[in-house]
């Protein structure tokens, strides 16, 4: 974008911006809606023009945020322009709802489903919600979709059975390596952190059977495994 275009670009603004600041005392919303919606199709215009560079970096909103804050120092951020951008892309020329703030529009304009921005609309209305409960409804619909459904995986492979019948009376555990790790309810006893080994220990005709790194623990001489 030269000079020129550029200069051209920021008196449209300015012109709107102007014309917003004399009326917003009869029609304050009104007027700030119908503003940011004449910004945005003036950025729409413009970006239809910038070179693919341009487009790809956002050099030309750039420019233009830069220019801007030279003559007013706040309100034109490249956030706000991009909001204002987004807004005219979505509503164009459709009637808007006066009910509804520049603050509600701005997150409407973040909702890329058209059927769930209708929707939050209509509920912010009639609920008469403010910003921060429409955002916090958006970020609930956003959660929901994004988490998973938990389910219990069934186990899958073959199942193992092992029996520990004879420990040598010198030697008061058995180590048998298991190749993995097994998961149950906690209990106080500590064994080495990540190790594979599963420890048996000879108690009044009983076995112990130590799984770490849980410090996790399973009391039967006789026991089955998922492999």
């Amino acid at each position: 974008m030269n000079r020129t275009e550029l200069n051209k670009v920021i008196t449209k603004i300015l012109k709107a911006y102007e014309e917003m600041r004399l009326q917003s005392t009869l029609n304050g919303n009104s007027e700030v809606l119908e503003t940011n919606r004449e910004i945005g199709r003036i950025l729409q215009t413009v970006e239809r023009k910038a070179t693919e560079p341009e487009r790809s970096t956002g050099s030309w909103m750039r420019s233009i945020s830069e220019e801007l804050q030279k003559h007013l120092k706040r309100g034109f951020s490249e956030r706000n322009l991009f909001y204002a951008r987004k807004f005219y892309e979505i509503y164009g020329n459709s009637k808007i709802d006066v009910r509804l703030s520049w603050s509600h529009y701005r997150i409407l304009s973040s909702i890329t489903d058209a059927n769930l921005r209708e929707k939050l609309m209509k509920e912010a209305i009639e609920g008469n919600w403010n910003r921060d409960d429409l955002s916090y409804r958006v970020r609930d619909i956003g959660e929901l979709r994004k988490a998973p459904t938990l389910r219990w995986r069934r186990p899958e492979g073959v199942l193992w059975n092992y029996k520990i019948k004879d420990i040598s009376k010198e030697k008061g555990t058995l180590l048998v390596d298991l190749g993995f790790i097994v998961i149950t309810n906690c209990r106080s006893r500590v064994l080495e952190e990540n190790s594979k080994l599963a420890t048996f220990y000879k108690s009044k005709n009983k076995m112990e059977f130590g799984i770490c790194p849980n410090q996790n623990w399973i009391r039967n001489s006789t026991f089955t495994l998922v492999k």
